[in-house]
């Protein structure tokens, strides 16, 4: 039987980590047609305790394709070794001072390079900027 061209395949799912909030981004990517789950309604008792090695590796389990604003996450050993022996696949806004809607905007934006880049296995972080994806970890 042939194989399903990519064209065929179905884009990933998303998750949204707290940084984004539970709304404004989440809203604009289901516009365009993407599933996502926030942080909240993944762990909705528990949103705030929830550490964050503690969510790549679930979220990861279940071949979620991480999507954050924390861009501090790639700096700290903890959260590193979790991106690391899951296999995350994350991109991230750098940029922190920029609104939900501005954020929204790159997410949207960029969905299509995402969504090619997330077709390849992990671990990594891309930096998600206007109209281009950097791969900001691990720096090989």
């Amino acid at each position: 039987m042939p194989r399903p061209s990519r064209r065929a395949e179905s884009p990933p799912k998303f998750f949204l980590d707290r940084s984004l909030g539970r709304h404004i981004v989440a809203n604009a990517l289901r516009s365009v047609d993407l599933v996502v789950v926030t942080m909240a309604e993944r762990y909705p008792e528990t949103e705030e305790f929830v550490e964050d090695e503690t969510w790549i590796r679930e979220v990861t389990g279940e071949d979620l394709v991480i999507l954050m604003k924390d861009d501090q996450i790639r700096r700290k050993p903890r959260e590193q070794q979790a991106i690391l022996d899951s296999g995350a696949r994350a991109f991230v806004v750098t940029n922190a001072s920029l609104t939900g809607e501005q954020v929204a905007a790159l997410f949207v934006e960029n969905r299509h390079r995402i969504i090619q880049r997330a077709r390849h296995l992990g671990p990594y972080i891309y930096g998600v900027y206007a109209g281009r994806l950097e791969k900001l970890f691990p720096r090989r």
